[in-house]
């Protein structure tokens, strides 16, 4: 019997270190040994019982810091990607507000000349030389 126990104990470590979470049937399909031939009543699997419910919690422990920091990395993530889309809006928002000021600049100074156009027009009118401004 103690070399199904060192069985046993050798396939738990094998289990811990390839991170699968350890249970009383996985470590004795690992061993080699059919499912369920460790049992809790048994006093003699008492010690390995203990050292696998003691691997299993740890392997919880560890799931759950390791869901924590996949999920802490993906919030940084996209909040440098939300901050990237924000510096592209902003930047496309300047140049658009900048394009549009430049056109009101144009249409008050097109609205000027129109003016100083439709005066001059007046002037020659008045004048009697329209007839040379539209040649």
């Amino acid at each position: 019997m103690a070399s199904a126990i060192i069985d046993y104990n050798n396939a738990l470590e094998r289990l811990v270190k390839r991170g699968e979470k350890p249970t009383l049937d996985g470590v004795a399909i690992e061993a080699g040994r059919s499912k369920g031939s460790i049992r809790r009543g048994i006093d003699r699997h008492r010690e390995l019982v203990a050292a696998i419910d003691l691997a299993a919690e740890q392997f919880g422990k560890e799931a759950e810091t390791s869901k924590e920091v996949k999920q802490t990395a993906r919030i940084e993530k996209l909040k440098k990607e939300r901050d990237q889309y924000k510096e592209k809006y902003e930047n496309l928002l300047a140049k658009h507000i900048g394009t549009i000021y430049q056109l009101e600049s144009q249409r008050i100074e097109i609205l000027e000349l129109q003016e100083k156009l439709g005066e001059q027009v007046a002037k020659q009118k008045a004048a009697g030389t329209l007839v040379r401004i539209v040649k």
